[in-house]
């Protein structure tokens, strides 16, 4: 699988992922023709090879065409726009789910609703840009999972259309929430709302560099001058390797906690970044029977875990060990069938295709809309597939 990792010692920004990705590889014609279908000719896209401390680094650029006039939209207006701009489904999936991220946030920080949002700063073309343009580099790349150090803020204030804001922006720090974040004390927004949003969207795993073979390395370069560090994102892709890989399995027991706060607190964990959950039946003191509680996860995510198990469930003590676990080459396919697209994963062994499975929400999705049961589509999806 192809993995992409964040090395962000100075933070993160739109433009400065998106310069790491063109010095990857991705090519700034395919960047501006794709970000052209959502706001046809409105923007154009630019990159300079700059020296940031010594190091080489790609500076992107976007800019207004000539003619075009900028605009504020709402929330809406934009998930309509990346909606009808006849996206990849993978880059159309994740523009929306960064710019959800962007919305809900600025919801609460501004007390409205997600739809009543009207976004200024990061609603405006450039940001689309980034957005789209993020989305489309990761596609171009074949990039299976996307991980990342944790993000540096800086601090101090920035001006925004709303007036003076304390860095890290009310934005930022939202978006961020659950994320594992440091502080620098540099006197500068290190992170923006729409690098947040990308991480917050895109990245699976946070902490040091993964288990990978490092295939190039792709550097971003900011728009400012930092004092006491180069301001750039280095990109490293390669492809996360097959076999014994060290996670983290967390156990507790419990016996005063209802199914229905289990299954909430199964579900949270799944969703802040949880390998996998499970619950076994055991009897406890007393004969008291109760649930154990397992979670397998990566080290830059156990710590948040262990807070939420404590802070979501009656649990007043955890196990924890490292463990390895073996897993196979994986891959997400869109694939056409008699009922419609489906999104199939398959698994290789040492190259070899070994598992072909299709996601059950899709064929759910097409059985609902073919009127007939779920079964009798699974089937007919799996014989084309293995007939394909």
């Amino acid at each position: 699988m192809k993995l992409l990792y964040l090395d962000l010692s100075s933070g993160i920004s739109g433009d400065m992922t998106l310069g790491a990705l063109v010095d990857l590889g991705v090519p700034v014609e395919l960047l501006e023709a794709t970000v052209w279908k959502v706001v046809p000719k409105q923007v154009s896209i630019s990159t300079k090879r700059v020296s940031v401390h010594g190091i080489s680094a790609l500076r992107l650029s976007v800019s207004l065409a000539e003619g075009a006039r900028p605009q504020p939209r709402n929330y809406q207006a934009i998930v309509t726009l990346i909606e009808e701009a006849g996206l990849e489904a993978e880059v159309k999936t994740l523009s929306l789910a960064i710019f959800e991220a962007l919305a809900v946030a600025e919801a609460k920080i501004h007390g409205t609703t997600v739809n009543d949002v009207h976004f200024h700063e990061v609603g405006a073309w450039d940001s689309i840009a980034d957005v789209v343009g993020v989305a489309a580099g990761l596609h171009h790349l074949g990039v299976g999972r996307v991980e990342s150090s944790p993000v540096p803020l800086g601090t101090g204030f920035v001006e925004t259309r709303h007036g003076t804001m304390p860095v890290p922006a009310p934005a930022t720090l939202e978006i961020l929430r659950d994320l594992p974040v440091r502080g620098t004390g540099v006197e500068a927004e290190l992170t923006t709302p729409t690098g947040a949003a990308i991480l917050k969207a895109g990245a699976s795993g946070f902490g040091p560099l993964p288990r990978m073979t490092v295939d190039a390395v792709g550097w971003g370069a900011g728009h400012r001058e930092l004092p006491d560090r180069p301001n750039l994102v280095r990109a490293v892709l390669g492809v996360a390797r097959d076999g014994d890989s060290g996670e983290w399995l967390l156990e507790t027991n419990v016996d005063d906690s209802t199914p229905e706060v289990l299954g909430h607190v199964q579900g949270l964990l799944l969703d802040r970044g949880a390998l996998d959950v499970w619950m076994t039946p055991i009897y406890m003191k007393k004969n008291r029977p109760g649930v154990q509680l397992s979670v397998l996860c990566r080290e830059g995510d156990k710590e948040a875990l262990k807070r939420l198990i404590f802070v979501e469930t009656s649990a007043i003590g955890l196990r924890e060990r490292t463990v390895s676990r073996t897993r196979l080459s994986r891959r997400i396919e869109t694939v056409p069938t008699s009922l419609g697209e489906v999104r199939v994963k398959t698994a290789r062994l040492d190259g070899e295709l070994v598992n072909v499975a299709p996601e059950f929400e899709d064929v759910r999705k097409l059985a609902a809309a073919a009127g007939m049961p779920v079964k009798s589509a699974l089937n007919r999806i799996l014989i084309e597939l293995n007939e394909g």
